[in-house]
């Protein structure tokens, strides 16, 4: 396999493109058009940024994945830098190609597409992506990388995905973007369960290190009921619609029921469990972003 193919990590790309897509579906509701201009150059930007965010944070915690491979072989997937596939200097240029490549998308939709707070939009995500992996805060390492992955993932990408379509930022409707924060937040707690040993003995503050794995999934199981009360509660209100509450308040049952069925074991030391439990994580997840595509595409907000 191409080393390239496994280093940009194909598989994370919903996890940038979802939100956005999110954001777009609601900023197109909310101005009653769709414009394919716009939603081309938002896909360039959710390439770019996967890319930076997956070579960068590989680069900037490639001696911590060496020890973690040496010390847990089997709690880690393949890695480009720990394999020797490419060279760090390889990844990190590719990577600063990438964030570059996000700003210019940011500037194409300012003097293209008369957005002007796009690129400002751009900058704020590669900003809250450095403060995670590189100093001085690398936060990462030094506890709330969860919070600011949530801030990324869940409030600045789907944000931006509003502002791309609408021309204007969402200061009236940004709450009912929340089912997406939650699930940004469920993602990256969950991310740390398999890793719980490597990542203490590499330093890292983790919500799992700090808190362990079980309160963790109680956060995990929390955030999603959260989830689930809002969809019903801005239904009943009228601020979502009938896909909200089918598909975000009732269908994520299913995958959830999965997800309490294996919380008792979901950790590293049961690889299958884990697995099950982390697929039906995403199932919920995808059900969600689904629900808002779907409630956003079919209503005026």
């Amino acid at each position: 396999m191409n080393p390239w193919w496994l280093a940009v990590k194909p598989g994370s790309l919903f996890k940038i493109l979802l939100p956005l897509a999110v954001g777009l579906s609601m900023g197109f509701a909310a101005v009653s058009t769709i414009d394919y201009q716009l939603i081309a150059i938002a896909l360039v930007l959710a390439f770019c940024v996967q890319w930076a965010i997956v070579l960068l944070n590989d680069y900037a915690d490639r001696d911590a994945d060496i020890a973690h491979k040496a010390r847990f072989p089997e709690l880690i997937d393949t890695r480009v830098l720990v394999e020797g596939l490419l060279t760090p200097e390889q990844v990190f240029a590719v990577g600063l190609l990438a964030a570059a490549g996000t700003v210019a998308s940011g500037a194409v939709l300012v003097f293209s597409c008369d957005r002007p707070d796009a690129v400002y939009l751009a900058f704020l995500g590669l900003v809250v992506f450095w403060a995670y992996s590189f100093t001085p805060l690398r936060l990462n390492y030094r506890g709330g990388g969860e919070l600011c992955e949530t801030l990324g993932v869940g409030v600045v990408l789907p944000v931006t995905g509003y502002y791309i379509a609408a021309g204007v930022l969402p200061l009236a409707n940004a709450h009912l973007f929340l089912p997406i924060a939650f699930y940004a937040f469920i993602g990256a707690l969950a991310s740390g369960l398999k890793h719980e040993p490597a990542d203490r003995e590499n330093g890292k503050r983790t919500a799992c290190v700090l808190f362990g794995a079980a309160r963790v999934r109680k956060f995990i199981w929390v955030a999603q009921m959260a989830a689930r009360v809002w969809f019903g509660t801005f239904f009943l209100i009228g601020e979502y619609g009938h896909s909200a509450l089918v598909l975000g308040a009732l269908a994520p049952s299913a995958p959830m029921f999965i997800t309490r069925r294996f919380d008792a074991d979901a950790d590293f030391r049961n690889a299958s469990a884990l697995s099950r439990y982390k697929r039906s994580l995403v199932q919920a997840s995808y059900l969600t972003s689904l629900a808002l595509l779907l409630d956003f595409a079919f209503s005026n907000v």
